[in-house]
């Protein structure tokens, strides 16, 4: 299942649904500065289980970690794609660790996707940025509190046993539900 809405709406569902075993989700913004870089970076904001959800294990370092990155006051941290660390960080053994300033932000590198890694949220992303972080980035967002900002991009896993016809009608049932709290 996939579908575009405010974040807001997906913590809803990801609190509510039994249908579902997980709930990701994904924002691509625009390119954003590195460092002293004059070529920008495409940044994308993951949940937190995005990677464990996909099975996804780090080439180097470590990826998200729900217990440790899913906190809007976790040190902020971001975890490049395999080209990126190649061609733009020249394949540093050692980036693990390393700060990079994102828009002037500061965040360490926590780890380095496989090269294979195939990326069904952000296609052109080279950098990922737990989305619980992204007002640490952008500054003045009101991503994770204002239904009327932003939407992301959200998949869910269906729960076992349950069919996507149950899926569909729980959720049409918690879509009323929101349509109360979020006018």
């Amino acid at each position: 299942i996939a579908s575009e809405m405010p974040y807001p709406h997906t913590e809803f569902y990801r609190t509510h649904a039994h249908t579902l075993s997980a709930v990701m989700v994904v924002l691509g913004v625009p390119p954003v500065a590195l460092d002293n870089d004059a070529q920008p970076a495409h940044l994308s904001f993951a949940s937190a289980n995005y990677f464990t959800e996909l099975g996804t294990q780090a080439a180097l370092g470590r990826l998200f970690d729900p217990t440790l990155d899913n906190s809007p006051s976790a040190p902020p941290i971001v975890v490049i794609s395999y080209d990126f660390w190649q061609h733009r960080l020249n394949a540093d053994p050692t980036v693990a660790g390393r700060i990079l300033h994102l828009n002037g932000k500061a965040v360490t590198v926590a780890g380095v996707l496989p090269a294979a890694f195939a990326n069904p949220g952000a296609d052109r992303a080279e950098l990922l940025i737990p989305i619980l972080q992204q007002p640490y980035i952008v500054e003045g967002s009101k991503l994770l509190t204002d239904p009327s900002a932003d939407t992301v991009r959200m998949w869910a896993r269906l729960a076992p046993g349950s069919t996507a016809k149950a899926a569909e009608q729980e959720l049409l049932t918690l879509t009323n539900q929101l349509r109360p709290i979020y006018p």
